[in-house]
C-alpha cells in the first residue's frame, strides 16, 4: 500500500477517477490498495504479470499533457492516468493463445524513455469487487468513468477505420484533416487516393465529402472541371501532393 495522498493532484486529473470527491477517492484507494510499482529513468519497461494492468501516476520529470476532446479520452502515454494493457486483462484473451504465447501487435519503433514513472498496478478483479457499502458511491462512479473509457477507445478505433474505409471523420476535426470534396461521378476513384492516403499519412488524414458540402475551407476540389487545389486551401504543401496520388489512382 503507498502513500496515495501524495498524487491526490495526479489522480484527480485522470480519466478514471474524475468526479470522484477527495476523501471518497483517497478511501478507495485505501480499501483496494493497488501496489505502486516505479519504473526508473533509463530502465526497461518492466513486464506484466497474467491478469494485470497499469495506470500511470506520476513522470519525472513531468511530460506534459494533450487537451481531450472527450470527457473518457483516453491519456497520453506520460501522462497521469494512461493505461496500459487494460484490454488484454479485461479480456482475458491470452486465455484463447497458444500456451507460453501474449497477444501482440505491430511492433512499436524503440524509443529510450528518459523519465522515471510511477504506476498503480490493478487486477480486473480489483476493480469490479464489493468491498464495503461506504466506498459503494465512489466505486460505482469509477467503475462508471472505465466502461467510458473503453467505450471511447471503440470510438477512436472506429474514427480511423472509417476514415481508412470510406474516408469520413466521425469527430468532425475538419481543421485537423485534409479536406476533399468530390462530384459522385469521381467518387470511387477519389475514394481510392484517400484510402491511400490515409494509410500512408496518419498525421494529416484526409476526409471524403461530397461536393454538395463544399465549405467555405477546402483543400481539394474534384468536378467535371478536373481535380484542383482550392482557392481555400489549408495544407498548402499536402493538397498538391494528394493530387500527384490520385493521377496515379
Amino acid at each position: 500500500m503507498g502513500n496515495y495522498r501524495e498524487y491526490l493532484n495526479e489522480l484527480k486529473s485522470t480519466t478514471l477517477f474524475q468526479d470522484i470527491p477527495d476523501d471518497e477517492l483517497m478511501k478507495l484507494l485505501e480499501v483496494m490498495q493497488p501496489p505502486i510499482r516505479v519504473r526508473k529513468a533509463g530502465e526497461p519497461m518492466p513486464g506484466f504479470a497474467p491478469g494485470t494492468f497499469k495506470m500511470i501516476l506520476r513522470a519525472t520529470p513531468e511530460q506534459g499533457t494533450v487537451p481531450r476532446q472527450f470527457k473518457y479520452d483516453m491519456p497520453k502515454f506520460g501522462e497521469p492516468g494512461m493505461l496500459m494493457a487494460e484490454i488484454p486483462a479485461l479480456s482475458r484473451m491470452a486465455e484463447g493463445l497458444p500456451k507460453n504465447s501474449r497477444p501482440s501487435g505491430p511492433p512499436h519503433p524503440h524509443k529510450d524513455i528518459d523519465y522515471t514513472l510511477e504506476m498503480l498496478e490493478f487486477t480486473p478483479e480489483m476493480i469490479t469487487k464489493f468491498y464495503i457499502a461506504d466506498i459503494a458511491d465512489a466505486q460505482s462512479t469509477m467503475l462508471r468513468n472505465f466502461l467510458g473509457i473503453l467505450a471511447q477507445k471503440v470510438c477512436d478505433v472506429r474514427h480511423e477505420l472509417f476514415l481508412i474505409k470510406g474516408g469520413r471523420d466521425m469527430f468532425q476535426r475538419r481543421d485537423e484533416t485534409l479536406q476533399v470534396f468530390a462530384g459522385e461521378l469521381f467518387r470511387d476513384e477519389v475514394l481510392r487516393a484517400v484510402q491511400i492516403w490515409n494509410l500512408d499519412h496518419p498525421d494529416l488524414q484526409a476526409e471524403l465529402r461530397p461536393l454538395e458540402e463544399l465549405a467555405e475551407r477546402s483543400d481539394v476540389i474534384v468536378d467535371s472541371e478536373g481535380a484542383r487545389v482550392s482557392g481555400s486551401v489549408k495544407f498548402v504543401r499536402q493538397a498538391p501532393a494528394f493530387l500527384e496520388l490520385l493521377k496515379k489512382v
